[in-house]
């Protein structure tokens, strides 16, 4: 019995480490465990809660007061991540703040489930841009009012306003893919990314950005100079960022089916993508 009980441990053992090394990071896996199907809008107290505490962790004091807000903290060095703990009837998505030295930018994959590989894609742009915060949704968007990207109001919404305060003046950059009927409808290809800022008027920031991806090898399309759709232009986040002031810039990446699987599978290309952020 000794032996099978150390055989046994061993393999497991080894099966963790091989789920380490080729599976999701750990951490990854632990807010996607927080995911539900159900969502409930926030209560004007709770959201002035929530963006206490994405100020908080904006500011690099990490994750704060989320323990009344019925969300549970794990800590691993610099990181404080944070979801929804049991029964999850909340839906508020899933967080992760650096509190070391970082870059006042927010990565945000408001569709992680519909828009396939963007939460993937996020995860990993927000470790290897040294992101000051992650946001990933963690109920579908077609539930009512559950939409993180277009629902005034919303905590991704919260948390752009919080990301326009002149002392964070953060960058959002927000992920969504499109699948072939737009490709076609709108002369694009699997390959491409449309580069927005929520506006048909781009910015010199944003037209920088358009020409660092292309230098890196994207197809990229500056909206709606070079591409017609999509553009983002009811985003709730860049109009919760716009009536906060004049801080803070707000960038809509819309991503093609092939690049989104592309980038999964491609740390070197991904890497390329963070260097142009």
């Amino acid at each position: 019995m000794r032996i099978d009980a150390r055989v046994t441990l061993l393999l497991a053992t080894m099966l963790l480490m091989t789920g380490c090394i080729h599976g999701r990071d750990p951490l990854q896996s632990w807010l996607q465990a927080g995911r539900t199907d159900r969502y409930r809008a926030p209560s004007p107290a709770e959201s002035a809660a929530l963006a206490t505490a994405f100020a908080h962790g904006l500011r690099g004091a990490g994750a704060h007061d989320w323990h009344a807000l019925g969300h549970e903290v794990l800590a691993a060095g610099d990181e404080h991540a944070v979801r929804e703990a049991a029964p999850r009837e909340l839906g508020w998505g899933g967080y992760v703040f650096r509190t070391g030295a970082a870059r006042p930018l927010v990565v945000q994959a408001p569709h992680s489930e519909s828009d396939r590989g963007t939460g993937d894609i996020a995860f990993v742009l927000y470790r290897q841009s040294n992101a000051r915060m992650l946001a990933l949704n963690s109920a579908h968007r077609s539930l009512d009012a559950a939409d993180q990207a277009n629902v005034p109001g919303a905590p991704f919404a919260l948390l752009g306003r919080e990301s326009a305060h002149p002392e964070i003046d953060a960058l959002v950059v927000q992920l969504h893919g499109f699948g072939v009927a737009t490709a076609t409808r709108y002369g694009l290809s699997g390959q491409s990314v449309v580069v927005s800022n929520g506006t048909r008027s781009p910015d010199p920031a944003l037209q920088l950005l358009a020409g660092c991806l292309v230098r890196a090898g994207f197809d990229a399309r500056l909206f709606p100079v070079e591409a017609p759709y999509p553009g983002g232009t009811r985003n709730a986040v860049r109009a919760a960022m716009a009536d906060a002031g004049s801080a803070g810039r707000f960038v809509h990446l819309e991503l093609g089916e092939e690049l989104r699987a592309d980038l999964v599978r491609d740390a070197d290309r991904l890497r390329s993508l963070a260097a142009c952020l």
